[in-house]
């Protein structure tokens, strides 16, 4: 099962500009490059110094924590998204890492292009208003401070494809979790490496929190809740079988944790002299089956099909899923897709299961 929790806060803070707060504009910024920003502008002239900009994130884990503690998750991993607005100059091979921030900040009213400049959330140099990024974990100082034990580190690699973050935070989140941190949520830059040499690496752009798309920032909390039984049913044949999704509802609450139900027969049953038809005995789905979501409208692959989180559970009337509506973004059409593996086939259905979700 997967619950997606968006963005608390966010931010961008830049190295050139290091009083300017962020804090409402519609897109973050790593930068690493040789053009710096124009203040008040969005303008960007040749530099000879490297122009930095790095991203402030939090997200509030309680409800998470809550539903740990009382079994309802268990073992999960956390995966941090952010959707890619635009790239400019950037290289083909690139790493990006997320750190868990060690201080307190605001998140301001501030935009880049703001004139004159909104100063009252964190920025380069300052925390919150008038407090400035202090300790020795600043490096250097200014531009945020982060814990930088190793097992408190997580990176994403990218080489020739495409610039979007799904980055494993697992190590970060449990720290969190478990109390070891405070949760001040993650700070995301290039690699100190990468910051460091004197290669252009370009700028990178996602939408953040204050988007008006269905790409806002969040963090996907992963677990396997699927069961397995199938008590007296019988299995499908994957080479001649019609699946439907019984349970679909035409639409659902975004608060809304709805099970699924699916019913699998076997399109050409062999003939036989029953008293009953045999297109209404259910059969049930092999262990290897998952359901992944589409939108509707610009088919983009919202939650892909994922063995330990997207998982179709069998119990003795048939199979079925949970889904937490709370993950998508309410007033749109998505559908469901189903796929079936089994060691001789893998059947992908795709058969229109559409629904909406509503406020």
């Amino acid at each position: 099962m997967i619950r997606t929790v968006f963005a608390q806060k966010d931010a961008t803070i830049y190295k050139d500009l290091v009083t300017l707060n962020s804090g409402l504009d519609e897109v973050l910024e790593l930068r690493n490059s040789y053009y710096t920003i124009t203040q008040g502008t969005i303008a960007e002239t040749a530099t000879t110094t490297k122009s930095l900009s790095r991203i402030l994130i939090k997200f509030n884990l309680a409800d998470v924590s809550s539903s740990i503690q009382s079994g309802k998750i268990t073992s999960p991993k956390y995966y941090l998204k952010l959707y890619s607005s635009n790239a400019n100059q950037i290289q083909p091979d690139y790493t990006i890492e997320a750190n868990p921030i060690s201080q307190s900040w605001d998140m301001g009213t501030g935009k880049k292009a703001s004139s004159p400049i909104i100063i009252n959330g964190a920025s380069w140099n300052y925390k919150i208003s008038g407090s400035v990024w202090s300790g020795s974990t600043a490096i250097p100082v200014g531009g945020g401070t982060w814990h930088t034990q190793s097992g408190y580190i997580a990176s994403q690699v990218f080489s020739y494809e495409t610039t979007d973050i799904d980055m494993n935070v697992s190590n970060i989140c449990n720290a969190w979790i478990s109390g070891g941190l405070t949760n001040e949520g993650f700070i995301l830059k290039y690699s100190s490496s990468l910051e460091a040499n004197g290669i252009e690496y370009g700028s990178l752009s996602f939408f953040s929190k204050d988007t008006n798309t269905i790409y806002t920032p969040m963090l996907q909390v992963k677990w396997d809740d699927s069961v397995y039984s199938t008590g007296s049913l019988s299995a499908a044949d994957l080479t001649s079988m019609a699946v439907s999704l019984s349970g679909l509802k035409d639409r659902y609450k975004n608060d809304e944790i709805a099970k699924i139900s699916l019913f699998a027969r076997d399109k050409f049953p062999a003939k036989a002299y029953v008293t009953s038809s045999r297109h209404l005995t259910g059969k049930y789905l092999p262990t290897s089956s998952y359901y992944s979501v589409k939108d509707a409208h610009t088919e983009e692959i919202l939650i892909p099909f994922d063995s330990g989180s997207t998982k179709i559970s069998s119990n003795s009337t048939g199979s079925f899923f949970n889904f937490d509506m709370r993950g998508l973004q309410p007033e749109r059409y998505y559908k469901f897709i189903l796929k079936v593996e089994n060691s001789n086939n893998t059947t992908i259905i795709d058969d229109k299961f559409f629904f909406k979700v509503e406020r």
